[in-house]
């Protein structure tokens, strides 16, 4: 008699092929002749992984009624709902959550599918995530976000990619537009992968900010935005598209304690090491620039120096910079 469960050497049943291509025909003949439901492959995806990744309905609605378990984990960490928000296959997640299938699962890199589907763009399976009750902690942030190098968040992943239907909905579904990661805000990242369109749109939310940093020099930061530090790889020129919207949404060059660097300097690529001091501000670390602003060029104001290596967009002088 034909073994029905025999593997290849990637680990494939008949099963797993059937449920890939979506024939629904083999996947019934393979089921009464007992086929193991939940068999795994060499990488532990079963057949109800595939049918997801595939996205068509009928085959996922057999392997489910057969008894395949919705929440167990390929060796990537991923369940099913994984495959099926990626890929942007609205029924078959929605049939995943009916059948109880956790939307707060995180695979080996620490993401759920809500995080994958706002990485992705797939605007109907973020819709559909954020209404499901248990999305909800998804919004919050993590204990150990700003210091986790894999940390990340479903707005995070939305804003370097420039998907800005999702940035809305993630907005008005409540997520925090000042949530950090160790990359910083969502602005970091939108400006970091020269997403003009989405610092477009961040700053023009408007939500009661934080109280920010005491400073007597500098000013404040946009309304609905506050700056963070930025690691050295943000300092990469954009661009003056960004550097426009940045500062047309209020970014000035404050007092970043710490020697971190603004917004319009991220825009920019603009770093100001060594012993910068503008505006009379003292003894804040590296970088000041007290009342540092944009009118057709860079200026600064009264009595600034930039001393050791200071550059704006490669040079000293460029965009009309005056020292």
């Amino acid at each position: 008699k034909v073994n029905v469960n025999f593997q290849d050497t990637d680990g494939f049943s008949a099963l797993h092929h059937a449920a890939l291509n979506g024939n629904t025909e083999l996947i019934a003949l393979l089921l009464e002749a007992q086929a193991a439901v939940d068999i795994k492959d060499n990488k532990g995806m079963r057949p109800l992984h595939y049918a997801a990744w595939q996205g068509k309905k009928e085959p996922m609605k057999m392997v489910l009624k057969a008894g395949s378990s919705v929440n167990i984990p390929s060796d990537e960490g991923q369940i099913p709902l994984h495959l099926a928000a990626q890929h942007g296959h609205y029924d078959v997640s929605e049939m995943l959550l009916q059948h109880q299938s956790n939307p707060c699962i995180m695979d080996n890199s620490g993401k759920t599918p809500l995080d994958l589907a706002c990485e992705f763009g797939r605007v109907g399976v973020v819709q559909l995530l954020l209404n499901s009750n248990m999305c909800a902690a998804l919004l919050e942030p993590k204990p150990g976000d700003a210091t986790d190098p894999n940390g990340t968040s479903p707005l995070h992943l939305a804003a370097k990619n420039g998907h800005i239907d999702i940035i809305r909905l993630l907005l008005q579904a409540g997520i925090d537009i000042n949530r950090q990661t160790k990359a910083g805000t969502a602005l970091h990242e939108a400006a970091l992968c020269g997403k003009t369109d989405v610092v477009r749109l961040l700053l023009d939310v408007r939500v009661p900010p934080p109280v920010p940093p005491r400073c007597t020099a500098g000013t404040a930061a946009p309304r609905a935005l506050r700056p963070g530090p930025f690691p050295s790889r943000h300092l990469a020129s954009r661009g003056r598209g960004l550097h426009r919207c940045l500062c047309a949404g209020g970014a000035r060059l404050g007092c970043p304690h710490g020697g971190v660097h603004t917004w319009a300097m991220l825009a920019w690529g603009m770093h100001m090491p060594g012993d910068a001091r503008a505006g009379g501000c003292r003894g804040c670390g590296d970088a000041h620039a007290g009342g540092m602003h944009t009118l057709g060029g860079m200026h600064t104001p009264a009595g600034c120096t930039l001393r050791g290596d200071a550059h704006a967009g490669g040079d000293a002088h460029a965009g009309g910079m005056h020292t």
